[in-house]
């Protein structure tokens, strides 16, 4: 999250958790953080749900996504 602007302390409080009705609709392992934790990218949106990708079982990586409407 730090990486994507969000504020260091915000990366650090916030409480991710598995949302299993986007991950279904999105086909995808995602987590949400709260609003408030919430931070705008870099082409103006609202960033609060991640995509979260193992690499070699050991590595997670969360990616900002977003819902196609």
């Amino acid at each position: 999250m730090a990486i994507e602007g969000a504020p260091l302390s915000a990366a650090l409080k916030c409480n991710p958790k598995y949302n299993q009705s986007y991950s279904k609709a999105l086909k995808a392992t995602i987590y949400t953080i709260p609003l408030k934790y919430s931070f705008t990218d870099m082409n103006g949106f609202k960033v609060s749900m991640f995509d979260v990708r193992s690499y070699l079982w050991v590595f997670h990586i969360a990616y900002p996504t977003q819902p196609e409407f």
